[in-house]
């Protein structure tokens, strides 16, 4: 059965989080054991009512029955056996010497692990995580009093039954998913004598995944994606308007061209729930949109008829969870069909005609709208009768001003909601979030072996208590517990909010501090973005307004909290 679709990305932390960080602490070194170079003497001398001599003779075929338990061995053979297993010994401890043994700590930090410290996040370009974020900044983070069911025996271990995630992408490849696409950029390296851009640092500035920084890169990049990961029937569709959007000034189509609502759900269970009500009748439907519930199974249907035998298919049935799912497909119902997307769990306050009504242009469009554009909008002209009708619509959810502590309770600094969001099909937005989870996805898969690898070199070295702690950290885990990078870089908030405001920078210049301190919609080219209260009224942060207010236009409820089916749940 696949993973439910029900899960939600729930942030609501208190105004005065307390950090904490699952600390760890080496209390003793397991070290390896040679013991088993000379075990088969032992077990050949060993008295016969021993259990190992009963493990040997099971292994040593009687030669009739009757046989003694324990063969005759003469003192001639007895020497010469000591001889070669001496041999070998000096031999192995030889190859050691000379090659090295192991690195299994190596191995352990090339995944967040080693024997001192848990990584706690290594930042971009090697940064130091913010202080009271709960990270260190340090690159590692320790192990052996790593939550652990049991104490096992370093000699004979007994494994538990793997986890749910332990085997996941082991039998995937990166290569393959990332098949004919570009790599993907870097951030540029940190220059330190450069200002940041707000008092947070060079951290906050860098925490965004930019991607491509020049139009025809990015441009490059979205069509290159289109090309190696959908179907023919509907990439020619998807390239054009792509293009079309990137070279028209101020986009393409609306938002609304498409009055198609979606929400998900594990099944049909609340779809007579009040706040799903809001959705389905009333205001919107008077206006013309209609709802849609896309269940686990439906979306299952979706995704196989209409991109059948492709990379996005591969990605769908690959995703281990159904948080990841739930997120994808979110962007996939905007980028193919288009629409409102919102979950189950948020009332629709005011009509979607209503959404950014009485905008204010961005930098009063100095430096992106034309001058003949401008002069009507000063003259009296709507924005939307002159510039046409924004093509997306998102919503903050954090701006964290000057919180050292973000870091706890937000992926970024600017973050936009991704519980609700609106836009026209086709848009590169959309398209750019899908590129990201792919590439997330592959980055996911490439630690999954990593990770295997380090579990059966630390069984072999004998470091079984090290072995245990890495073996608890899986494919979900945050980074600062060890894990390759938590649902919310992977599918989540992060990702959207990096898709949206790496257009928004390519397109027309904006960086992430242009949204500090908003209080009203901005209309930017072809993005309308609404302010904190907009999607999120009532949270009690970054000056968000009660739900009666003139500019909240859906309310979150969080009762998804994030509970997913391996038990986590959001602080």
């Amino acid at each position: 059965m696949s993973p439910s679709l029900t899960l939600h990305h729930d942030y609501s932390p208190p105004s005065s989080p307390s950090s904490s960080v699952t600390a760890f602490s080496r209390t003793s070194s397991p070290t390896l054991r040679f013991s088993k170079m000379f075990s088969l003497p032992k077990l050949i001398f060993s008295a016969p009512s021993s259990p190992e001599s009963q493990d040997v003779e099971r292994l040593l075929p009687a030669a009739e029955i009757g046989a003694p338990s324990r063969p005759h061995i003469s003192l001639r053979r007895r020497r010469m056996v000591w001889q070669v297993c001496a041999l070998g010994a000096v031999l192995m401890l030889g190859g050691w010497m000379t090659l090295g043994m192991p690195d299994a700590d190596g191995m352990m930090a090339r995944v967040g692990l080693s024997k001192d410290i848990v990584d706690a996040t290594s930042p971009p370009g090697g940064q130091s995580a913010p202080a009271g974020s709960g990270s260190s900044g340090s690159d590692y983070i320790p192990l052996d009093s790593h939550p652990s069911n049991s104490q096992t025996d370093p000699v004979t271990p007994a494994h538990a039954p793997p986890a749910p995630l332990a085997s996941w992408g082991l039998k995937l490849d990166s290569s393959k998913l990332l098949a004919g696409l570009s790599p993907w950029p870097s951030n540029p390296d940190v220059d330190e004598s450069v200002e940041p851009l707000s008092v947070l640092g060079h951290f906050a500035d860098n925490i965004y995944k930019l991607g491509p920084l020049s139009m025809a890169d990015y441009r490059a990049q979205l069509l290159e994606f289109v090309d190696v990961a959908f179907p023919k029937g509907i990439k020619t569709g998807i390239k054009e308007d792509v293009a079309r959007v990137l070279e028209e000034p101020l986009g393409g189509a609306a938002w609304d061209s498409q009055k198609s609502i979606w929400q998900t759900d594990k099944d049909n269970r609340h779809a007579e729930s009040r706040e799903v009500g809001t959705w389905k009748s009333g205001q919107a439907q008077n206006e013309g949109w209609k709802w849609d519930l896309e269940t686990d199974a439906n979306a299952d249907k979706w995704i196989h008829s209409l991109l059948d035998d492709s990379r996005i298919q591969q990605l769908w049935d690959n995703l281990p969870s159904g948080i990841l799912r739930s997120d994808t497909i979110r962007y996939l119902l905007l980028l193919l069909e288009g629409g409102i997307y919102s979950d189950t769990d948020t009332n629709l306050l005011k009509a979607p005609s209503q959404w950014g009504r009485s905008a204010k242009l961005w930098r009063e469009g100095a430096g992106w709208l034309p001058d003949e554009a401008r002069a009507r909008i000063d003259a009296g002209e709507s924005v939307d009768t002159v510039i046409g009708k924004p093509s997306v619509v998102v919503g903050l959810e954090a701006d964290v001003g000057d919180r050292s502590d973000w870091f706890d309770w937000w992926p970024r600094p600017i973050q936009i909601v991704q519980w609700t969001m609106a836009s026209a099909p086709h848009h590169p937005i959309a398209l750019s979030a899908v590129l990201r989870v792919l590439h997330s996805t592959a980055d996911a898969v490439d630690w999954a072996h990593e990770h295997a690898k380090i579990v059966n070199d630390l069984r072999t070295l004998g470091r079984y208590e090290d072995m245990e702690a890495v073996k608890k950290i899986d494919i979900l885990s945050e980074p600062k517990e060890g894990g390759p990078l938590g649902v919310m870089a992977w599918t989540g908030p992060g990702v959207w909010t990096d898709a949206v405001l790496s257009y928004l920078r390519v397109k027309y210049g904006m960086v992430w501090t242009d949204l500090k301190d908003i209080r009203d919609p901005i209309r930017i080219g072809d993005v309308m973005i609404l302010p904190v209260t907009g999607f999120s009224p009532g949270v009690g942060n970054f000056g968000s307004q009660p739900a009666f207010h003139g500019q909240a236009m859906v309310e979150h409820k969080f009762r998804g909290s994030w509970k997913s089916e391996q038990g986590r749940v959001r602080r």
